[in-house]
C-alpha cells in the first residue's frame, strides 16, 4: 500500500512500510519537497533507515550519508554503482557539458544520463561538438544534425555511436576501436554494409 508519511519535516511517499519502527523495512521512500512546498535540501534524516530504494532531488545536501545505507539498492531509480558513478562524471565535466550547450542554443531533446553502467548524450540538433573533447562518454547519439568535425571524439571511450553517415569525417570511426556498434549494428556489420554500398554506387 502507499502511504504519505512526515519526518523531520519532511514530505514522503512510502510504498510497503512493514510494523516496527518508522519505515523500517520500507522498499522504497520519495524525498522530494517539505511539507510547506520547498524542495528538499537535507537528506540527514534518514540516517539510520534501512531503506531499499530512494528518489530525491539532485540539490539535496548530506548525499554522502547514502554510501553508509547498505540495503540500499537503488537510488533515483539508478543502481548505487551508476549513480555514483554518473554522479563523479557529472560533477568533473558539468561545466564542459554547459558549454556544449550554450555553443548549440538550437539543440533540442537533448538527455545526460546513465544505464546499464554506460554514460550517454542523446542530442538533436546540433552543429558543434567541440565542446564534447576530453569528456568520457561511452554512447553518443546524436540526430537531425549538420556536424563539420567529429575531431572531439578522438580519445572519447565511446562503444557506441549513432550519428548520419553524410557527417564529415564519419570515416574516422573506423579507428576507433572501442565501438561495437553504429547505428545500431554491430561494427564488423556496419562497416561490411557500408563499404559494400559505396561500391556499388
Amino acid at each position: 500500500t502507499d502511504m504519505r508519511k512526515s519526518i523531520g519535516g519532511l514530505s514522503m511517499l512510502v510504498e510497503q512500510s512493514f510494523e516496527g519502527e518508522l519505515l523500517s523495512g520500507s522498499l522504497f521512500v520519495f524525498c522530494n519537497r517539505h511539507r510547506n512546498g520547498t524542495q528538499v535540501e537535507d537528506i540527514s534524516v534518514l540516517k539510520g533507515m534501512p531503506l531499499m530504494e530512494l528518489g530525491l532531488p539532485a540539490t539535496a545536501k548530506g548525499i554522502e550519508l547514502l554510501r553508509t545505507m547498505k540495503e540500499l539498492t537503488s537510488i533515483n531509480s539508478k543502481s548505487q554503482k551508476e549513480f555514483w558513478k554518473f554522479r563523479k562524471f557529472k560533477k568533473k565535466y558539468q561545466a564542459k557539458i554547459d558549454q556544449f550547450t550554450k555553443e548549440n542554443p538550437k539543440a533540442k531533446k537533448m538527455r545526460l544520463d546513465i544505464k546499464y553502467n554506460r554514460i550517454y548524450l542523446q542530442i538533436h540538433n546540433i552543429t558543434d561538438i567541440a565542446a564534447l573533447k576530453g569528456i568520457p562518454l561511452e554512447k553518443l547519439f546524436i540526430y537531425e544534425s549538420k556536424l563539420t568535425s567529429l575531431d572531439a571524439l578522438i580519445g572519447m571511450p565511446l562503444i557506441q555511436i549513432d550519428l548520419d553517415i553524410s557527417t564529415p569525417g564519419f570515416e574516422s570511426l573506423r579507428d576507433k576501436k572501442t565501438l561495437k556498434k553504429i547505428n545500431y549494428i554491430p561494427v564488423e556489420k556496419f562497416w561490411k554494409e557500408y563499404d559494400s554500398k559505396k561500391e556499388k554506387k
